[in-house]
């Protein structure tokens, strides 16, 4: 049998950079609750466009879980603009708060979300950005549901699209990998990719490239959004001889689950410019002895957890950027631990 874990206290660290990028093309979401809400998706990114700010992480605190739901943490790195980043992280969240499956069947929760979630984006994007170029804007996608309870088993279950990353880092340093890389030279997406017609090939201007890309253009393999290389659209790359089939950039996430147990400090979930400089080992290292160094900080007695988690988070991405990362970076940190430690049950 399992062993179960004591009570558990969660705080969130949330952390985004633009680096050396011209504009920001990423989003990330935390819900330590999740709620239905009235407005649309578009009326809460309408919203906060009024406001002059640029939609960040929604943060609740409750004293217990909605329908087995203790949270619902993600991370949404755009390309081609920010559009289809800022949509799927208010719509993924918002979606899986109304599907009743959530608390019990996480994957089926998770996989069902992730393809209404593309449905509903390409409907937005042909409302509000057709013939734009960013209609041709993508995202990829990190997604955690923690469900159970606080006092039993919790499970988590990471669904990923595309090569954003989430690690489970453990007291100890070692870690369990939560996500899958959809890339083009991984073998298992290359064979799919020309099973349904389509190619993967260096850069036209770049044909001595090693770094190959879905027909030679987007350098990942499975994103939400990215319809140019979808059915109907991409089927005008295909041949009477070799006809495009299927979705060559696929939206289906890879699905993982993990129980927590009293090992386990943190979840870490960062977009590719954080593992552009760092390996799975050096980050998992890095914000571990971070919360371990903060903890220890007679300055940092009066912060709170999740103060804590925003320095660590923080000094994750200004490191990613001393190791001259040129991407947009953002990641968000969710530390576990027992509730004996902290009065707080699941603060953003």
């Amino acid at each position: 049998m399992a062993s179960q874990v004591p009570a558990l206290a969660l705080a969130t660290g949330v952390c985004e950079r633009i680096g050396k990028r011209k504009s920001m093309e990423d989003a990330t979401s935390v819900f330590c609750a999740l709620s239905t809400s009235d407005a649309t998706v578009e009326e809460q990114l309408t919203a906060a466009s009024a406001h002059g700010e640029r939609r960040k992480s929604v943060e609740l605190s409750v004293e217990h879980a909605r329908d087995n739901v203790l949270g619902c943490f993600g991370v949404f790195d755009g390309h081609g603009g920010i559009a289809c980043a800022d949509y799927c992280s208010v719509a993924i969240p918002q979606l899986l708060a109304s599907h009743e499956k959530t608390g019990t069947d996480a994957e089926l929760a998770l996989l069902e979300v992730f393809a209404e979630t593309d449905k509903r984006l390409r409907e937005y994007l042909d409302r509000n950005f057709a013939d734009t170029l960013t209609y041709q804007s993508g995202c990829t996608a990190s997604v955690v549901v923690m469900s159970g309870r606080y006092d039993d088993k919790i499970t988590l279950t990471c669904a990923n699209v595309g090569d954003t990353r989430t690690l489970l880092v453990r007291r100890d340093g070692s870690y369990i990998p939560l996500s899958h890389d959809h890339v083009p030279h991984l073998e298992s997406e290359k064979l799919r990719i020309e099973n349904a017609g389509g190619f993967v090939a260096p850069p036209p201007m770049r044909a001595d490239s090693s770094s190959v890309r879905v027909l030679g253009s987007l350098a990942v393999t499975r994103s939400l959004g990215d319809f140019a290389f979808k059915l109907p659209k991409v089927a005008s790359w295909g041949t009477p001889e070799k006809p495009i089939t299927e979705d060559l950039v696929s939206g289906i996430p890879d699905i993982k689950q993990q129980e927590i147990y009293p090992n386990d400090q943190l979840l870490l979930i960062a977009c590719d410019g954080i593992w552009d400089v760092f390996s799975r080992t050096e980050a998992a290292e890095f914000v571990r002895k971070g919360l371990n160094a903060v903890d220890k900080d007679p300055e940092a007695r009066c912060k709170s957890a999740v103060e804590k988690c925003d320095q660590v988070a923080a000094q994750l991405i200004e490191e990613a950027i001393s190791r001259g990362t040129k991407d947009n970076c953002s990641c968000v940190l969710v530390r576990i631990f027992p509730r004996s430690k902290s009065r707080m049950c699941a603060i953003s």
